[in-house]
């Protein structure tokens, strides 16, 4: 006599509960989960786990196992919602390390290389803070963020976003270029700036709108690499 639905959602919820509950007590156990069950990891082991379920009910299906149940032999022909529920489980527990990597633990900032993927063009974003007195004369805006990109030759600097211009105003939408071949020219929208050095990357320096800053290796900003941080760099 085949269960009812009921009696197969109560039998999944109390397997998932109970796999769950004892496969947590153990990782709680491990200081480092991630190291334990990193990616490469969490697909073998879904592959396992889903591939010998698959084989596994396609066997069974062609050679019943015999079984006795309260009393009687019975011959099982598929899995049931108890077998299905804890593989499915245990799937999950797999992939939570990767996950809570992913969306949970922000990334070591240390780790990425802010210098090198600037030299090699890639765009960033620069989030600036509170500017120091001598840094409130020129266009950028605090509190903003901004978009950066180097070009390696000529040794160039391409940026925008907004701008406060000499009355006040901030215009929303300005692009800079930078460099040591720039001609210094200022419009509502548009600005160059003249450079005396070329502000590499590769020497843990960019320019925004114009103005030479200082990052860390963490993507934090600077002026002259003073210990106060008046933003950061973070990818787009």
């Amino acid at each position: 006599m085949s269960l009812p639905i009921h009696q197969r959602v109560v039998y999944a919820l109390v397997a998932i509960a109970a796999v769950l509950l004892a496969f947590g007590s153990f990782l709680s156990t491990i200081r480092n989960t991630n190291a334990l069950i990193s990616t490469p990891i969490a697909i073998v082991g879904t592959v396992i786990l889903v591939g010998g379920l698959t084989v596994g009910q396609i066997y069974i299906r062609r050679h019943p196992i015999p079984w006795v149940f309260k009393g009687q032999l019975v011959r099982v022909k598929n899995f049931g919602p108890v077998s299905m529920a804890s593989v499915i489980a245990l799937t999950a527990l797999l992939w939570i390390p990767t996950l809570y990597a992913t969306f949970i633990i922000p990334p070591d900032r240390t780790t990425i290389q802010w210098g090198e993927r600037l030299w090699g063009g890639e765009v960033m974003t620069v989030e600036i803070g509170d500017l120091p007195a001598h840094a409130r004369g020129g266009l950028l805006v605090e509190g903003r963020s901004y978009s950066v990109r180097y070009q390696q030759k000529p040794c160039m600097w391409f940026s925008s976003g907004p701008a406060k211009q000499h009355t006040g105003e901030v215009v929303e939408a300005h692009a800079n270029t930078a460099g040591m071949t720039v001609q210094p020219h200022l419009d509502r929208t548009n600005s160059g700036t003249s450079t005396a050095e070329c502000n590499s990357p590769r020497e843990n320096k960019l320019v925004v709108l114009g103005m030479p800053v200082d990052f860390d290796r963490r993507g934090n900003l600077s002026f002259g690499g003073a210990w106060n941080h008046v933003g950061q760099i973070r990818l787009p």
